[in-house]
């Protein structure tokens, strides 16, 4: 028999960095720097949840 409360939580860290680099100083961005790009997200966090309430009804629940 299990409980009626459930679940996982996790975590992952990821970068996402472009780095642009011309011989026109016009078309350099950040100076040749690597930047993060519009996808870059550093930490997430996940928690998935589950509640039970009788054999055939059951709640889930997602938060981010």
């Amino acid at each position: 028999m299990t409980g009626k409360v459930n679940g996982w939580l996790s975590y992952t860290y990821s970068r996402s960095l472009l780095q642009t680099q011309s011989t026109y100083a016009a078309e350099t961005i950040n100076n040749g720097q690597y930047y993060p790009s519009n996808y870059d997200k550093p930490h997430a966090v996940n928690f998935i949840g589950n509640y039970k309430f009788s054999h055939d009804l059951v709640l889930l629940k997602c938060n981010l």
